[in-house]
């Protein structure tokens, strides 16, 4: 689905006029794994960062409400599953992995790439729920806390070949150095990912800051020539 997507949205950026094959495409796989997810049971339910992704794609021309719908419950899902007690070394992880003897930086950075993905989406769609997007962001922020003890820092680094030429790397986990490209791949993506969004909320921050000074200031002029109408 992700791949069909980024094909249809280059196609559109360079100006092709009929797209329809691969939005049609795009639509009819959505739509039938939102439906073939709606009767599972959340113990059951798949958080697919893969799907996170489409949908995060298509959010500007496909976003009917059972796509949202699938996404918040993605997102409190998620939330439910993360162990969120600051005081444990597990931190952070989703669906209590570390009883299966995992403790997968790259499995938790995963959820933190799809999870993301979406953020703008449930941002504009939630806004009468804001609750839902400040879980998500806080899962999010979870998530991301504990990808980064897995990265390979000098001390790690060190016990290397070449130390300069993984510095940086992310490992599998906290307790497990070894690494792969994929596994800095996903952390790296969802670290970009999170960035944005701090952007985002930055930017709604300041947005919030500047309409209420503005309102002040009308207040202010208002009130001024009233005084002066006075």
């Amino acid at each position: 689905l992700v791949n069909v997507v980024e094909w249809h949205q280059t196609q559109r950026r360079k100006g092709i006029v009929d797209t329809s094959t691969y939005a049609n495409s795009v639509v009819s796989g959505i739509d039938t794994l939102v439906a073939n997810q709606a009767d599972i049971e959340d113990i059951d339910f798949i958080n697919d960062h893969w799907a996170m992704y489409a949908i995060a794609e298509m959010a500007p021309w496909h976003s009917p409400p059972s796509i949202v719908d699938y996404a918040v419950r993605t997102a409190k899902i998620a939330a439910q599953r993360q162990i969120q007690d600051p005081s444990l070394e597990t931190f952070g992880i989703y669906e209590n992995r570390p009883d299966r003897g995992d403790w997968s930086a790259t499995a938790t950075a995963t959820k933190s790439e799809g999870l993301c993905a979406v953020y703008s989406l449930l941002a504009e769609q939630q806004q009468q729920d804001a609750s839902v997007v400040e879980s998500l962001y806080r899962t999010i922020q979870y998530g991301v806390s504990y990808q980064l003890q897995a990265q390979l820092r000098l001390e790690q680094a060190l016990y290397y070949k070449n130390p300069a030429r993984i510095l940086g790397a992310f490992g599998r986990s906290i307790h497990d150095s070894s690494t792969r490209n994929d596994y800095t791949q996903h952390n790296l993506g969802s670290l970009v990912c999170l960035k944005r969004v701090m952007e985002i909320r930055e930017g709604i921050e300041s947005l919030q800051k500047d309409t209420e000074e503005q309102r002040q200031k009308r207040l202010e002029r208002e009130q001024e020539e009233l005084q002066n109408y006075e």
